[in-house]
């Protein structure tokens, strides 16, 4: 959804997924699925926060693509990134940069980088695929960005509906009706809008029977489960 449009909820947190059914067909403002951004030339970044799935999504996308390139910011320095992408950018198929905000730590000029590589002539012949955190993206330079590529979008991932809650904590609870239902009781219903943290609290529900009460003692528990293996 762009990032200037409001994401309805229904009473417990999660997305209404009727909601999305009153967009007129064919609006640019409309949520989009994942599968309806594959192979379409416009280039965009996805922001959203820590645990919302950006990677997930831009790896599901990343599958539908032809001939998709993956710039490991991480790995590179200043002048290893401007390498990089001038040669994904020769090689024809959509960029995928990912975890830009992470990148800018180790490169802090990194987003100037960007802007200068995304402004030259021979970027606008491939699309690309960002994604980063708010925070990040708001910073100082990151808007240079939006006016870099013709029709550059800000998409924002939406909360998970109920029925794709379910769906997705099956694969650590064998009650997730009775989960859900807890975690709404709870107030815990916004975890919607972070599939890493709902499944880490059901995960942890499974196991003993109690939500977490705080983010942190969540953390603790992976931490514990990962210190046993």
């Amino acid at each position: 959804l762009p990032v200037d449009e409001m994401a309805v909820l229904d009473g417990e947190g999660f997305l209404d997924a009727q909601s999305v059914h009153r967009w007129p067909t064919g609006a640019t403002d409309r949520p989009q699925s994942v599968t309806e951004l594959a192979d379409q030339p416009g280039s965009f970044v996805l922001l959203a926060a820590d645990g919302a799935g950006k990677t997930s999504v831009l790896e599901s996308l990343r599958a539908m693509e032809a001939a998709p390139t993956v710039v490991n910011l991480l790995a590179l320095d200043a002048a290893g990134i401007r390498e990089e992408l001038q040669q994904a950018v020769a090689a024809g198929g959509p960029v995928y940069l990912d975890a830009l905000e992470i990148a800018a730590r180790y490169v802090p000029n990194l987003f100037f980088i960007l802007e200068g590589c995304l402004s030259a002539a021979p970027a606008a012949t491939v699309p690309w695929r960002l994604a980063c955190r708010p925070a990040a993206w708001e910073g100082a330079r990151a808007a240079g960005l939006d006016s870099a590529l013709l029709g550059f979008r800000q998409l924002r991932l939406l909360p998970l509906t109920r029925r794709s809650a379910r769906d997705a904590v099956l694969a650590v609870t064998s009650n997730p009706d009775g989960f859900l239902n807890e975690a709404v009781r709870a107030g815990l219903g916004l975890l919607a809008a972070s599939p890493l943290r709902l499944l880490s609290a059901a995960s942890q529900w499974e196991a003993t029977g109690h939500l977490p009460d705080s983010q942190l003692s969540s953390m603790q528990y992976q931490v514990e489960e990962l210190l046993k293996e």
